[in-house]
């Protein structure tokens, strides 16, 4: 084999042996609107940040195929950790609600006499049946501020059908199964607090 084939072939291999270009990573946000935030009779609210299980408190857009395994698409992630996505969310959705005086997140350095504690149990593409589904499930805490005990603990758990199982399909879903969960959230705020006040329940 002469000097030209020699040199023909390593080109050749050199060619086969360059790297693929990384595939494109999709990033997605929720899209629950900011209202404008109202004030209202309410005391101050003190939100903090929300929590995460195990699984869940990572950028990646995670499914499930079987009860104990859990997945993330590889090509499409959250812009964040959802926890950190989901905190403004929360705050804007009590201001919006008109029921407090003001509502603060950690570290302000306000006073508030009621704190809201969330922590995300599960946010995922189902995929074990069909349709898919997108579901969240959102525990959620108040705690009296002033009298140092909890005034109620509920847990929320949302499904939304997935127009498509895939990474876009799960995010629509679970953006609407959001926006479902965070009225309800509200609703358990207002209803331990505002109307609770209005009772005259201790």
């Amino acid at each position: 084999m002469d000097r030209w084939t020699w040199l023909a072939l390593f080109g050749l291999a050199g060619c086969t042996a360059l790297p693929s270009p990384p595939a494109a990573v999709h990033t997605y946000l929720f899209s629950a609107p900011f209202p404008a935030p109202r004030r209202g009779p309410g005391p101050v609210l003190l939100i903090t940040a929300p929590r995460a299980a195990a699984g869940y408190d990572r950028p990646g857009i995670a499914y499930r195929r079987s009860p104990t395994r859990l997945d993330y698409y590889a090509a499409s992630e959250w812009a964040d950790e959802p926890a950190r996505l989901i905190e403004p969310l929360i705050i804007a959705a009590a201001e919006a609600s008109g029921g407090f005086e003001a509502v603060v997140s950690a570290g302000t350095g306000l006073t508030a006499e009621t704190r809201l504690d969330t922590e995300i149990v599960r946010i995922e593409h189902q995929l074990q049946s069909a349709p898919s589904q997108g579901r969240l499930t959102l525990r959620a805490q108040l705690v009296d501020l002033a009298r140092g005990r909890v005034i109620g603990t509920q847990r929320f758990d949302t499904s939304v059908p997935s127009r498509s199982d895939d990474a876009e399909g799960a995010v629509a879903a679970i953006d609407t199964a959001l926006a479902r969960v965070l009225e309800q959230v509200v609703a358990f705020c207002l209803n331990n607090t505002v109307d609770r006040a209005k009772r005259g329940d201790p």
